[in-house]
């Protein structure tokens, strides 16, 4: 009996120690993928745009500009833009040196639509130093992240890796959250808290619908698989799909507010509040249009929701802040350039 009890103990720091140090790794490598990555990259300066992007011809003090429409192909300078240009300087006499420093700016700042907006929101550049050939882009509205990664002019390649590992930074917090607070607060604790909801609320607020739906799914696949080998699967099999389909609504439904939430931080708020309603109400329907299978029923669910409407309640406040400072981080550079 003292072998078995001193094993369980034993089995219990391993996991405290395990969990411990892989939410530690995880932590550093999302702050590096935030706070370090992008300074790798440098970027051109920025450019104008009105209401809707007109590039045209011009001539200025012997430098004529042609312009010649771009489709979007796949390009990694253009795949995520609406509309594409390239921009020939031609310099005047021809003997004068064939250089150009590009520098773009509002036509007009000061009007009501531009001022106190940046141009790097709406257009990118991309030019070799001394080209008299640059490339302008518009920008499609995007998730929060995406908006960063094309200011920064990243590939397509850099974009798909630092979206891949912030989706599996997130995944795998689904998997340790819950096992921390069952360790320290039990089963009940777990249901109270809803501990796996979180990173998924805030997968979908910085990547979007496409890539959040990949974490709701996968965080209690994934989670399931790991914690059964344990012997003490996390979710229950009965739970797993209810909570697959969950979770999946909760990503899409905050994911659906992304290009929102990288205008305005604020709309974090309503993002995280519809995602849960509508994912808890998924839930219960799914509970009742199965109920004859399901190995519980609603008004157990139902018990259940009322149970973890605390911890729904600190999400909806905690997550938007956190999407809110991480915004703010994200946004630094912008910032001081405006």
């Amino acid at each position: 009996m003292n072998n078995e009890l001193f094993n369980h103990q034993k089995s219990d720091a391993v996991k405290w120690v395990c969990t411990l140090l892989a939410f530690l790794i995880v932590g550093v490598l999302i702050a590096g993928i935030i706070c370090g990555w992008f300074d790798k990259k440098e970027t051109p300066p920025a450019e104008q745009t009105e209401t809707g992007f007109i590039v045209t011809p011009d001539e200025i003090n012997g430098v004529s500009l042609s312009v010649k429409a771009m489709s979007a192909n796949g390009n990694e300078v253009n795949a995520m833009a609406e509309t594409s240009y390239t921009v020939t300087a031609t310099i005047q006499p021809s003997t004068a040196l064939q250089k150009a420093d590009w520098l773009l700016s509002w036509k007009d700042g000061n009007s009501s639509w531009a001022n106190g907006k940046t141009v790097t929101d709406y257009v990118t550049l991309s030019a070799e130093d001394g080209a008299v050939t640059a490339t302008v882009t518009l920008v499609k509205e995007s998730d929060m992240l995406e908006n960063v990664l094309v200011r920064h002019n990243c590939s397509l390649k850099i974009k798909v890796t630092v979206k891949g590992l912030v989706s599996l930074g997130c995944i795998v917090l689904a998997v340790l959250l819950p096992q921390l607070v069952h360790l320290a607060l039990g089963q009940a604790g777990g249901v109270q808290w809803l501990p796996m909801y979180l990173p998924v609320l805030l997968g979908g607020c910085l990547l979007g619908s496409v890539w959040g739906l990949g974490i709701g799914i996968l965080s209690p696949l994934v989670s399931f698989a790991i914690t059964s080998a344990w012997g003490d699967p996390m979710p229950a099999l009965a739970r797993l799909p209810f909570m697959m389909a969950e979770l999946a609504v909760f990503a899409a439904v905050s994911g659906l507010f992304t290009k929102k939430i990288a205008e305005n931080g604020w709309m974090a708020f309503p993002a995280v509040l519809l995602a849960q309603v509508a994912g808890r109400a998924v839930f219960m329907l799914l509970v009742v249009i199965f109920r004859s299978v399901a190995p519980f029923t609603p008004a157990l669910i139902w018990s259940q929701i009322q149970t973890g409407l605390l911890g729904m309640v600190l999400q909806a406040v905690l997550v938007p802040f956190i999407v809110m400072g991480l915004r703010a981080l994200l946004n630094r550079e912008k910032h001081d350039r405006s």
